[in-house]
């Protein structure tokens, strides 16, 4: 970390790095403590990095040869964001030099490489700012020279492929967790979409059954649509035994004069046995009708698929109300 001395005013101070050895030392520790107790580092190279006690600095041992140079630019980048008013400042002379500021400066974790790899970056990419702000601000008395850029350039150029490989492999995890919710949800939605193309009169199962093979394989589909013909008979089973009403419509006889059903008591009882009995193969039935009809053309511009279960809701009671309800979803 960087520590600053001066007067109490913002703008009024000296940016000097902290040499205090007793806290770097307590916060490695710490760090090792956490390391030996199992918890994750950032990745396995970074075990080539580990922390060398250096002219009373700690720093990661691979970066030793060129650690300085990374110290000033990292130095430089505390300072500028230090505060709003110097970070305004930076911003300001990069919108002077015509440098697109899409990126901001912040510092990095330095015991982090990849952290490390972003911060240098995105201060390689503002290097005429750093110079350009430096002119400005005498004060800043740490100021990277021409030879600290190009180290942390050729830096940066070796930790970049370190940064595309865990890039990725973090992508692929997160693809892979992605994939996995969509594969839950599309297994619940899947069945519901396919349940209102067949209860739609222009296409029925004859729609599955032209793009099933393309999707699932010629090994797959017939078990497909199979399963979207169950969830179809279970739907009617379900909506059957939750509204008899509906059930006994299909059943009921023609409405009599009250004289005649005096004459017909006898077979009362016979009319309470038919209902009683109506399972669910006779539910089925409603759908095999339904699907024995011919195709609605789709070439009618005026089609309304909701007058249509409307009007054939009379016919089949059962089947109109489940489209109410996949229609009122979908």
């Amino acid at each position: 970390m960087s520590g600053q001395i001066g007067s109490n005013s913002e703008d009024d101070v000296d940016f000097v790095p902290s040499t205090n050895v007793e806290e770097i030392q307590s916060v490695s520790n710490t760090l090792d403590e956490h390391q030996n107790t199992g918890r994750k580092r950032t990745s396995r190279a970074w075990d080539h990095f580990t922390r060398q006690e250096i002219d009373g600095k700690f720093k990661a041992d691979g970066l030793s040869v060129i650690g300085d140079s990374v110290d000033k630019i990292r130095d430089s980048v505390a300072y500028w964001s230090g505060t709003p008013k110097r970070h305004e400042k930076f911003e300001d002379t990069a919108r002077q030099l015509g440098v697109p500021y899409t990126k901001k400066i912040s510092l990095d974790c330095v015991t982090r490489w990849n952290s490390t790899f972003l911060m240098l970056s995105t201060a390689l990419s503002y290097k005429t700012v750093f110079e350009r702000a430096r002119l400005r601000e005498l004060r800043l008395r740490c100021a990277p020279s021409e030879i600290d850029w190009q180290n942390a350039q050729q830096l940066c150029d070796k930790l970049e492929v370190f940064h595309e490989v865990t890039s990725y492999s973090g992508n692929k995890d997160m693809a892979t967790q992605m994939m996995s919710k969509f594969q839950k949800y599309w297994k619940e939605i899947h069945g519901l979409m396919c349940v209102a193309v067949v209860l739609d009169p222009r296409y029925k199962f004859m729609l599955l059954e032209y793009y099933f093979p393309v999707i699932y394989g010629d090994e797959q589909y017939v078990t497909q649509i199979t399963n979207i013909r169950e969830l179809c008979c279970e739907l009617l089973e379900e909506y059957g035994s939750k509204f008899p009403d509906l059930r006994e419509r299909r059943v009921q006889v023609d409405n009599v004069s009250s004289s005649s059903t005096r004459r017909m008591d006898a077979l009362s009882n016979f009319d309470r046995y038919v209902r009683a009995s109506y399972r669910v193969e006779n539910m089925k039935s409603e759908l095999d009708l339904y699907l024995e009809e011919n195709l609605v053309p789709r070439t009618e511009e005026s089609f309304d698929i909701c007058n249509y279960w409307k009007v054939t809701g009379l016919k089949y009671p059962l089947l109109s109300m489940i489209a109410k309800d996949v229609f009122a979803c979908c």
